[in-house]
């Protein structure tokens, strides 16, 4: 038996053909377009979630921390008003508690020096545990700075220190405090003696995506325009 192709199944083909790829065409179109539009929109989110952060940051290093005192009775509601990711200057006063060793963690390197994050157990108006972040030392302090964190042993403090908050699902210590430059080893762990340096790209990331957005649409009318032509 033999089977023969009639010339208007072959036109039918060849008509169905270009509307198939247009179909493709407009669904990858929308769903790429989609995409891009969304990771633009998050960017613009997040440009005003860090020009607020930057704003926090800005009036917290400005304000007078002897005046916003740290107590055991309200960091919890210090903690709870923060704002994500956010920070929160003001002194504490407590003691140093050395019934746990001051703990080295690995940090990344400053100046090309390989170094410890230093922490160390402290009793916030001697009634409230908290870990208390020292700051920067390098590979070679380490003992150095042990011997000098250990002479602080039941010594009554008062600390200027920043409180950061995370955000949403990380999971550290519920009272994390990081120390100022600290005078009796200021020459051993560097400390939080100056302001952190926010950038803020996120309008440029924001244009990147809403142009590729534009891009591909255009892409798409000169290709509808092109399969219509040649039809």
């Amino acid at each position: 038996m033999v089977y023969s192709v009639r010339e208007t199944d072959t036109q039918e083909f060849r008509i169905k053909m270009p509307a198939l790829k247009r179909v493709i065409a407009s669904l990858f179109t929308i769903i790429g377009i989609m995409i891009l539009l969304k990771l633009g929109f998050w960017q613009v989110e997040r440009l005003a979630w860090k020009k607020e952060l930057i704003t926090s940051l800005e009036k917290e290093y400005a304000k007078p921390v002897d005046e916003y005192p740290i107590t055991a009775k309200n960091i919890d509601q210090i903690l709870k008003d923060m704002p994500e990711s956010s920070i929160y200057r003001g002194v504490i006063t407590g003691v140093f508690d050395f019934s746990e060793e001051p703990s080295f963690t690995n940090a990344a390197p400053q100046n090309g020096l390989p170094g410890y994050n230093v922490m160390q157990r402290f009793m916030l108006d001697d009634e409230k545990e908290t870990k208390l972040a020292l700051g920067w030392v390098a590979y070679d302090k380490k003992e150095v700075t042990r011997v000098a964190v250990k002479k602080l042993e039941n010594k009554v403090e008062a600390l200027p220190v920043t409180i950061k908050k995370p955000a949403k699902n990380v999971k550290i210590y519920p009272y994390m405090l990081y120390a100022d430059a600290y005078e009796p080893f200021k020459h051993i762990a560097n400390g939080v003696d100056s302001k952190p340096v926010l950038r803020n790209k996120h309008k440029s990331y924001a244009i990147f995506w809403f142009t590729m957005a534009g891009v591909l649409f255009a892409f798409y009318i000169i290709f509808m325009i092109y399969s219509r032509k040649s039809k």
